[in-house]
C-alpha cells in the first residue's frame, strides 16, 4: 500500500490518495497528482501556492517528494 500527501499551509499533511497496488502504480499516481495541481496553479490560477507532495510506503518510508 502506498499513500500520496500534499502539505497544508499550517504544515500539517493531506492524504489525497491511497494506493493498493505496485510501486509502478503507485508512481503513476503521483506522477498524476503532480499534473493535476500543477493545472489548478499555472492554467487555472486556483491555487495561491504550490503544496508539496509526498509519497509514502506502508510503512511511512517517504519514497518521493515534488515541492
Amino acid at each position: 500500500m502506498f499513500v500520496i500527501t500534499k502539505d497544508k499551509p499550517d504544515g500539517t499533511r493531506e492524504t489525497v490518495k491511497t494506493i493498493d497496488g505496485s510501486f509502478e502504480e503507485a508512481k503513476e499516481a503521483f506522477n498524476r497528482v503532480i499534473e493535476e495541481q500543477y493545472v489548478d496553479y499555472r492554467i487555472t490560477k486556483t491555487l495561491s501556492r504550490w503544496r508539496i507532495i509526498r509519497l509514502f510506503d506502508e510503512d511511512g518510508k517517504q519514497l518521493a517528494q515534488e515541492s
